[in-house]
């Protein structure tokens, strides 16, 4: 009687155990079940924000440039010559180029940053004269590049001997903001470029310096689930050669420098 009623108490507590770890390991399997729909759909969410995302992108632009001599403003081709939210027009051109967003969605608060690469060591001091024009590059003040500041100005004096009219062009390099409200998916938007660039570009091709200008172009802007993105590219002229001809084709040219 007593080996039955052990017998029992054991059977049972087998039982309990067995029903303990059954009951543990349904816990367990829920749990981690739970934890892995979690994370599926968080990739999920990840992805189609991913898929769904803005994607501000600036466009290769042809320049058609002065053969005879060097031009502080390039040909803009179309009718609209400023991004109706920026600032600091003094500073920029009439040229410009387009950004157009092929992303799925609307991007938010584009902001564009101009930085001159080399920054004052980009910028050489020069004086040149032939039998038409004369033309000099200066700085403000003279002992600038010792301090090597962020900010600075140089002076462009430009002389026409045949008329005897001179021009004097005053430029500010600041890596200063460019804003724009808002582009909606397959759409574009026109973006000035800053005038020292096209000044300096132009000497450069000119062989009146030696430095190349290269402008680092930081775009950022925010989607409809209020998640930053920032691209950043290298702005530069660029030339292809004409096939069966000694003449150039000039263009402005942006490396997305986040694909390397």
């Amino acid at each position: 009687m007593i080996k039955e009623f052990v017998d029992n108490l054991l059977s049972n507590r087998s039982i309990e155990v067995i029903t303990a770890l059954a009951t543990t390991g349904a816990t367990f399997f829920a749990w981690r079940t739970t934890v892995t729909n979690k994370q599926q759909s968080k990739e999920q969410i990840e992805e189609q924000h991913r898929v769904e995302r803005p994607r501000i992108i600036p466009l290769n632009k042809d320049l058609f440039l002065s053969e005879s001599r060097p031009s502080p403003s390039w040909i803009s081709d179309n009718s609209d010559p400023s991004p109706h939210d920026s600032y600091r027009y003094k500073e920029l051109s009439y040229f410009n180029f387009t950004l157009i967003n092929t992303g799925k969605s609307f991007a938010l608060k584009i902001d564009l940053t101009f930085e001159l690469i080399d920054g004052i060591d980009g910028v050489e001091e020069f004086e040149e004269s032939n039998s038409q024009n004369s033309y000099s590059l200066s700085f403000k003040q003279h002992e600038l590049k010792q301090h090597n500041p962020s900010v600075f100005s140089f002076n462009v004096l430009h002389k026409d001997k045949n008329s005897g009219r001179i021009y004097v062009n005053d430029y500010t390099i600041d890596s200063f903001v460019q804003r724009i409200s808002l582009i909606k998916s397959n759409e574009s938007h026109y973006v000035q470029l800053p005038k020292y660039f096209i000044e300096l570009s132009n000497f450069h091709l000119f062989g009146l310096i030696q430095s190349k200008p290269r402008v680092k172009l930081t775009i950022q802007y925010t989607d409809q689930y209020s998640t930053h993105h920032t691209d950043t590219y290298i702005m530069q002229v660029k030339y292809k050669q004409l096939a069966f001809s000694k003449e150039k084709e000039y263009f402005l040219d942006f490396e997305n420098v986040d694909e390397k």
